[in-house]
């Protein structure tokens, strides 16, 4: 977790002073807590290889855009969508439509 706060420096005074910030509401958009959530996710996906394709989809992007934090962002709008259809239709999020998604990058 440390290691994905100290990516984001924007985010420092929130998490320096979360009770400053407590009844502050954010966009889905803006919220650093889904953010930083989703950059753990797509870590947890890296460290178990799950979706199977996942990780050499990574180190694809990470080869097509040089960062590994861009590569990251990118599979997160990826995963965020996905997680909105599955919300929007009552369903588990589809692996076989992230997977597709991230193949479209």
């Amino acid at each position: 977790m440390v290691a994905v706060m100290l990516l984001h420096p924007e985010y420092h005074a929130l998490l320096a002073q979360p009770t400053a910030y407590q009844k502050q509401t954010f966009t889905l958009e803006e919220n650093p807590f889904f953010h930083l959530s989703l950059h753990l996710a797509v870590r947890e996906q890296l460290r178990t290889g799950r979706p199977e394709g996942v990780l050499e989809r990574y180190q694809t992007l990470c080869q097509q855009h040089a960062s590994v934090l861009q590569a990251e962002h990118l599979m997160m709008t990826c995963l965020a969508q996905v997680m909105w259809t599955a919300q929007q239709q009552g369903t588990a999020p589809s692996e076989e439509d992230y997977l597709m998604r991230l193949k479209n990058l």
